[in-house]
């Protein structure tokens, strides 16, 4: 080959390669960092949210009497799975969302209940608030500390309890609220994993 032809060809196939190293796609270091320094402020506000649920407990205790029955099948589970960190981000944010269910239906129970039930709504509607904020923070850290492009956020369906008279209600109405206290502890212990395992930050 001419040699006058084929430097301008090298020259053309360099530029060809730069212009693909430039274009590929390549692990963030931001993304990276971004999931860590996320993580103390979603244990903070898990924290947060566990006190004011127990201190909703105890209102709900004052009010309502507390049962020693066992909590009925259909409160969620207080546990959080997932074989990895990506997985228990998923669970605790399709839980977080059935959980926002339960404790509307709380709410609408206590008006049925309570003679002056004003004091446990607004704290009812305030965990409600705070519920909504680890459902962000957990969608936040979902997409920060996963390496797929568009990971899928799973929803419960709403839930359907059947409590046929007002001893019921008070069972359930105890019962979603003891086991969201026990999740948000189990929430906080994960996301504290995550925070002191730099590996568990990064899927």
């Amino acid at each position: 080959m001419d040699y006058k032809l084929y430097r301008p060809l090298i020259l053309c196939v360099l530029a060809l390669m730069l212009l693909e190293v430039q274009c590929s796609p390549v692990p963030s270091a931001a993304s990276t960092d971004g999931c860590k320094s996320a993580l103390p402020s979603a244990v903070r506000l898990a924290k947060l949210l566990e006190y004011e649920a127990n201190q909703l407990l105890e209102k709900h205790i004052k009010c309502d009497g507390c049962s020693k029955d066992s909590i009925p099948d259909d409160v969620p589970a207080a546990t959080v799975s997932g074989v990895n960190f990506s997985e228990q981000l998923q669970d605790i944010y399709t839980k977080g969302v059935l959980f926002r269910f339960h404790i509307a239906q709380v709410s609408r129970y206590q008006r049925e209940l309570l003679t002056d039930p004003e004091d446990v709504l607004k704290s009812l509607s305030r965990l409600n608030v705070r519920l909504n904020d680890i459902l962000g923070t957990t969608k936040n850290l979902i997409l920060q500390c996963n390496d797929s492009e568009k990971p899928q956020l799973t929803t419960a369906a709403p839930p359907q309890p059947s409590c046929d008279d007002d001893y019921e209600k008070k069972l359930y109405s105890w019962g979603v609220i003891v086991r969201l206290k026990e999740w948000l502890t189990a929430v906080g212990r994960v996301l504290e994993e995550a925070t002191s395992d730099d590996k568990k930050a990064r899927i």
